[in-house]
């Protein structure tokens, strides 16, 4: 008898982490802020905001979510190492610490050129190719973000394991195109 509860309690834990996997790869677009200066209700409600009406101009179907996290390394590389984000906004002090170029997407391949001509971009080179690309976009020049930033260095990275770039460049272009009207 009691093999038989184990048994069952065994089958119920599978079935319900079976149930918590089931959802959907890239059902939604997430959006992961890992700044100090936005961890608060108002800058969240006003990124949302922000996010939401960029991307509904875009007309896409996936629904976007945002999450804030304060900017702690330890944070990000969980977030990272679980495959969570398809865009990770970061303050510089973590970026500088935790982030490889070799693991996000070039801006170069989806950005024209002359929105990379910015001040602070984050430029690298890969040892196959030798070529200088933009792996980390600064927006806190940006006029949307400036003012809720109280100084703090924000960039916008694709990790490479985003199912769907093109989603998440077309986001941040809006951004960019915002701060540019």
């Amino acid at each position: 008898m009691r093999k038989f509860q184990v048994i069952q309690i065994f089958i119920g834990i599978m079935i319900l982490l079976l149930v918590g996997c089931a959802g959907e790869e890239g059902e939604n677009l997430e959006v992961l802020v890992f700044s100090e200066s936005l961890f608060d209700e108002v800058a969240q409600a006003e990124i949302d905001d922000l996010v939401g009406d960029l991307w509904n101009s875009k007309s896409e179907m996936k629904a976007v979510e945002s999450q804030f996290f304060l900017p702690l390394h330890e944070r990000l590389l969980i977030e990272i190492a679980s495959h969570n984000g398809d865009i990770l906004l970061v303050n510089d002090e973590v970026l500088d610490m935790t982030v490889d170029s070799e693991g996000l997407y070039a801006f170069d391949d989806y950005f024209p050129e002359d929105l990379l001509q910015v001040p602070d971009v984050v430029l690298d080179s890969l040892p196959e190719d030798g070529q200088s690309n933009v792996y980390a976009y600064p927006l806190h020049h940006s006029d949307v973000f400036s003012e809720l930033l109280n100084d703090e260095k924000l960039y916008a990275i694709v990790p490479i394991y985003v199912d769907d770039p093109d989603s998440s460049f077309a986001l941040l272009e809006g951004f960019i195109e915002k701060e540019k009207r």
